[in-house]
């Protein structure tokens, strides 16, 4: 009693919250583009600290010339899926081909 409870939620129909009675119950909402530059990608896997500087250096190299369109939460989940994978190249491998069957690279 008396403790203060924060949810957060993420979903990539924002108007369903809506339809169905939950945006009422938040207080804040904050629309999160997607990620659609391997600068802003590099960034955010940066941050999770997933792969090292040689890799991220090695990523940034590969998809250099690719279109990006995905979601923070989608690629969080890639970065975490991927950092299960095991040695540097199998890791990579994971990354790029979640990335890809997700839709994120177009």
């Amino acid at each position: 009693r008396g403790k203060k409870l924060m949810i957060i939620a993420t979903s990539s129909n924002p108007s369903l919250l809506k339809d169905i009675g939950l945006r009422q119950h938040f207080t804040h909402t904050m629309t999160v583009p997607l990620v659609q530059s391997v600068t802003n990608m590099v960034d955010i896997v940066e941050t999770l600290q997933v792969f090292s500087r040689e890799e991220i250096e090695s990523l940034k190299s590969e998809l250099r010339e690719v279109n990006l369109r995905v979601g923070i939460k989608k690629l969080i989940d890639i970065c975490m899926t991927a950092k299960q994978a095991g040695n540097s190249a199998t890791k990579k491998a994971t990354f790029i081909n979640l990335l890809t069957r997700s839709g994120g690279i177009l």
